[in-house]
């Protein structure tokens, strides 16, 4: 987490907030043009997973192709935001750069969610560390600004997916890439209005910063990346319970997996909100004071990505769970009828409404001259929160009916009865009012008081959760084990 939240300290308080929000448009606009590719990426995995042959072939020579519509969506969609902006086109041209290195990134990262799901984790992780280093070089020692923050996210990508590549072809799974299957692709195409869906939702979900951005300018922007921050650094974890859950299910329905997976979810979300939430201010105005105006907003964006993170746990174990699509009579029909479509088609609903009033308000409050960003920047922060409870209870209902699974109650409250415990230790000493002002001064006093927050969380945990005590002893073991291996060869 801190890691992660490093480099982004490092841009918030080296670019100018025109500087920033443009930046987010710009990763913006190559998630959105990239997330087609899940099409066949949905299939792939599926196919993959069940031994398909040319499934792998088939994916990469598609990514291929895709490139050269992405190229010309890219440009097209650059060119309009350069008119709208007034600026920011050489800045289009370098991010364009990326765009190559993530349809291949991608791809190598769907291939190790289902043959070695342990590797996206590792693969973050590395990201996150080659990120903070070369943002430090790029941003701070050239002083590159949003040129080095470009190149630093480029480079990061271009190094994960070396890291990735490598450990695939050590691994003892053979790889053999046959050719394209018409055929293969055929079906998938057939079927995509199933992964189409939860595509659109996708980028419907990645497309507030670049409307905002279009409506009202970057300035408002630069805000909604700030308050951001805790969506990014909260929903990482949900990728990493979720990567081998999915694998796992597409083999054997086993509920304690499931099970597993939440107690994780909540161990480690509900630290990370009850920290973010009562310490807003001051992980703001680590990032740049100038955004501590916004805290209220970052507080509501950490409740929709805690409970996002839950949507996406039992998203996953539904979708994981229904094998129609294997059956060879399989129709439209039964397709439709089917949690494959009913999954991704609820959250596509509401996001689209979520998106579509947005755009209403945001063009109602410019009508009336409005002109605070924060309240700009509010609109899709509020809607996010208020459709979240409502697909919660939704994604709930369908995993359920797929799977006989218990919520973890018991160490739910061990967690939330330790998070009561660190937000008491941090009102206590007043680590709330802490303003990060001089970098090198503050921060340091601010993250000791949070490691000690985390001992706390960690120390009641273990008292109160048995299972908790279980996870760290077999944690333990495999390090051990790891070790003596490693020693003895």
């Amino acid at each position: 987490m801190v890691i992660s939240v490093g480099f982004v300290v490092i841009v918030t308080r080296k670019l100018l907030p025109e500087e920033f929000g443009l930046w987010g448009i710009i990763l913006a606009l190559i998630t959105v043009i990239s997330t087609p590719m899940d099409i066949w990426h949905f299939w792939m995995q599926r196919f993959h997973a069940r031994k398909f042959k040319k499934a792998l072939s088939t994916a990469l020579t598609l990514n291929m192709s895709y490139f050269i519509i992405a190229t010309f969506a890219y440009f097209a969609l650059s060119y309009l935001y350069v008119r709208l902006l007034g600026w920011g086109w050489e800045f289009f041209l370098l991010g364009y750069i990326q765009l190559p290195v993530v349809i291949i990134y991608r791809f190598l990262y769907n291939v190790a969610l289902i043959d070695k799901p342990e590797l996206t984790g590792y693969a973050s992780f590395i990201f996150d560390i080659f990120r903070l280093m070369l943002g430090y070089i790029l941003v701070v020692i050239f002083k590159l600004k949003l040129h080095g923050a470009i190149l630093t996210v480029i480079l990061s990508l271009l190094l994960v997916s070396i890291f990735l590549w490598f450990m695939l072809k050590t691994s003892k799974i053979e790889y053999e890439f046959l050719g394209f299957d018409k055929g293969l692709a055929k079906t998938w195409f057939k079927g995509s209005y199933i992964p189409c869906i939860g595509i659109i939702t996708r980028m419907l979900y990645n497309s507030d910063r670049l409307v905002v951005g279009g409506v009202v300018g970057e300035i408002p922007t630069a805000f909604l990346n700030a308050v951001y921050v805790s969506r990014s650094t909260i929903q990482a974890g949900a990728g990493a319970f979720t990567a081998g859950l999915y694998a796992k299910l597409l083999r054997e329905r086993n509920p304690r997996d499931v099970e597993d997976i939440l107690r994780l979810a909540f161990l480690i979300g509900l630290f990370m909100s009850s920290t973010f939430i009562i310490l807003a201010k001051p992980i703001l105005s680590f990032l740049n004071p100038v955004y501590m105006i916004a805290s209220f907003l970052f507080i509501f964006v950490v409740c929709e990505s805690f409970l996002n993170i839950l949507i996406t746990i039992f998203s996953t174990i539904t979708v994981g769970c229904e094998s129609i699509d294997i059956r060879p009579d399989v129709s439209f029909k039964d397709l439709i009828k089917s949690h494959l479509f009913k999954v991704p088609f609820a959250r596509f609903i509401a996001y689209l409404a979520v998106l579509v009033s947005g755009i209403i308000i945001l063009y109602y409050l410019k009508s009336n001259n409005i002109e605070n960003p924060i309240i700009y920047a509010g609109v899709y922060v509020v809607l996010w929160t208020m459709i979240s409870p409502i697909l919660l209870i939704v994604m709930y209902r369908y995993a359920k009916s797929m799977l006989t699974f218990k919520l973890p109650w018991r160490d739910v409250i061990a967690y939330v009865i330790a998070s009561l415990a660190c937000i008491v230790y941090y009102v206590l000493n007043g680590v709330h009012n802490i303003v990060v002002a001089v970098f090198m001064k503050d921060a340091p006093i601010l993250g000791f008081h949070v490691v000690i927050g985390g001992l706390i969380y960690l120390g009641i945990s273990w008292l109160l959760s048995p299972w908790f005590r279980w996870f760290l002893r077999k944690g333990i073991e495999y390090v051990r084990a790891k070790a003596s291996m490693l020693i003895s060869s």
